[in-house]
């Protein structure tokens, strides 16, 4: 399991997600755009929950050969989970895994089917751009609180934000 120490440099606070040895420090995101830490300190996981499914939804046409296609049910369903789990700065894949068992809103989002985090590892690999950018815009709902959109090109902070939480995920599944 991952501890969060805060630390004070030259003013200003960062935290650092420390595993099991002092050597697999990784530096939590930087909090440039104000959002918290976990998405739930701000609004309730139900409210999170369907701020996820409309952002999926929303990019949920996939250019192809033939022209835009549907996406798979599957597909869809690790991006709303793994979006949800980012947004709530859940990164690591084991404990992504085991909140899908104990957490109901994780529960709920994985239809009761809890990935392996091998599965999870994957398909962050394979869609990072994709959940970057439902991460962006899940972040950019946090920001205005949902009352209205938020414009990535104007607040690029929000994209760099969910880049830095996917960088963090991979380095912890790579420590593991």
């Amino acid at each position: 399991m991952n501890t969060l120490i805060a630390r004070e440099n030259n003013g200003q606070r960062t935290e650092t997600s420390k595993r099991f040895w002092p050597s697999q420090e990784v530096q939590a995101p930087a909090r440039r755009a104000g959002l918290p830490s976990d998405a739930r300190e701000w609004v309730d996981p139900c409210t999170l929950t369907f701020w996820v499914w409309d952002e999926v939804e929303a990019a949920g046409a996939v250019p192809t050969a033939s022209g835009l296609q549907r996406r798979e049910p599957a597909t869809a369903t690790m991006l709303t989970l793994l979006t949800f789990a980012y947004a709530n700065n859940v990164l690591d894949s084991g404990e992504i895994h085991d909140a899908c068992k104990s957490d109901p809103a994780f529960r709920f989002l994985c239809g009761g089917s809890p990935p392996f985090p091998e599965e999870i590892t994957s398909f962050r690999r394979r869609h990072r751009l994709e959940l970057q950018g439902l991460l962006a815009r899940v972040f950019a709902r946090l920001i205005s609180r949902g009352n209205g959109a938020v414009n990535l090109t104007v607040c690029p902070c929000l994209w760099q934000e969910a880049q830095e939480r996917l960088d963090i995920a991979r380095q912890l599944d790579d420590g593991d």
